[in-house]
């Protein structure tokens, strides 16, 4: 059993913090809101239930469905956070990249054609609303940061697929 001082020392600990986290909560978006994270279990379900589709056009109109509503989920929540716009910059990119790699290993050419078709949204970002919703070292982060991640992925990426091909 706890001591009266114990339980006083941890409720002083806890309650201040709990309470500057709930007022702090309902002042700005956050990603661990109930709303968001409903939202992302949405979008998850609209995932798996892309691989219980029978036909090879279901399949795609779901997988291609929970890459655009990822894509919405990110803009939508994290655009709402100081420098918001930076954020969604960087979970495109990485969404982009990891299309790209997991459909070049898995020789998935959907992933790729997705993996692609994002890196054009991202970049496209990039130029218009990047330039004008960035301060001007987040942009410089956000253009040198792209374009070596990138550079650096055209140059590991043929090597990633040729586990099991006839090189």
């Amino acid at each position: 059993m706890m001591s009266r001082s114990g339980w006083r020392r941890r409720c002083s600990i806890v309650m201040p913090n709990w309470a500057w986290y709930s007022r702090t909560l309902g002042k700005r978006p956050s990603v661990l809101s109930p709303g968001a994270l409903s939202e992302l279990g949405v979008v998850a379900l609209l995932a798996s239930a892309g691989r219980w589709a029978e036909g090879r056009w279901e399949r795609r109109l779901y997988e291609g469905g929970a890459l655009a509503a990822w894509l919405a989920w990110g803009a939508a929540t994290l655009s709402a956070m100081p420098n918001g716009q930076a954020y969604v910059s960087a979970l495109w990119a990485v969404t982009a990249a990891a299309l790209l790699v997991g459909g070049t290993r898995w020789r998935w050419p959907e992933g790729q054609t997705a993996g692609l078709a994002t890196l054009a949204l991202f970049v496209g970002k990039l130029f218009w609303v990047d330039l004008a919703a960035v301060p001007v070292l987040g942009r410089i982060a956000l253009f040198v940061g792209a374009g070596a991640g990138f550079l650096l992925l055209s140059y590991a990426l043929p090597q990633v697929g040729l586990g099991d091909a006839d090189a």
